[in-house]
């Protein structure tokens, strides 16, 4: 029951929440939100130039980068309030619950793109990986998760239109 509740519910190369969880995570977020009056964002994250390395080093390579790249997102989030999962691919989303400002979630973001760009070295060879990052800010339960997705989607496509390793706020306001 376990194994199947973790196969469920969790992410198979990066051990993190799969999809289902994270939208749930998320679920839950807005209703804590809309409960204190607080902001929650989630943060799109799409990996610039992975298929590329993918390709070129083969999967096993792709799967030790995206578990690598799974720990060091879960480090710049805070244990047991925010969630961070994997949508599929190279996508993640990160749920920031409870933020006080939307700069909160800003300086998250500013904090991913350092820690990505940080040399990865797997098999004695060195990977230097980019992010884009779309952000969805929703005050109370302005906005559904559905929707928040959405949004935030749409704004990590304008970050890597607008030239990749940068983050984009869904008001168009854009930051890199």
């Amino acid at each position: 029951r376990d194994e199947l509740q973790q196969l469920a519910h969790y992410d198979s190369v990066t051990k993190l929440p799969n999809r289902l969880l994270g939208m749930d995570r998320l679920e839950q977020a807005i209703l804590a939100s809309s409960r204190y009056g607080s902001y929650t964002a989630l943060l799109f994250i799409d990996l610039d130039g992975f298929k590329e390395v993918n390709d070129s080093l083969g999967h096993d390579v792709g799967d030790e980068l995206l578990y690598e790249i799974g720990l060091r997102l879960v480090s710049c989030v805070r244990e047991g309030i925010d969630t961070v999962s994997r949508l599929g691919g190279d996508e993640f989303i990160v749920t920031l619950t409870q933020l006080q400002s939307k700069s909160d979630a800003i300086s998250v973001a500013e904090d991913i793109l350092m820690i990505i760009k940080k040399d990865i070295v797997i098999n004695d060879k060195s990977i230097v990986i980019s992010a884009s990052i779309g952000i969805a800010i929703s005050q109370g339960d302005d906005l559904d998760a559905k929707q928040m997705l959405k949004q935030a989607d749409i704004a990590m496509y304008k970050a890597k239109l607008a030239g990749k390793n940068q983050f984009i706020l869904d008001d168009d306001e854009w930051f890199s």
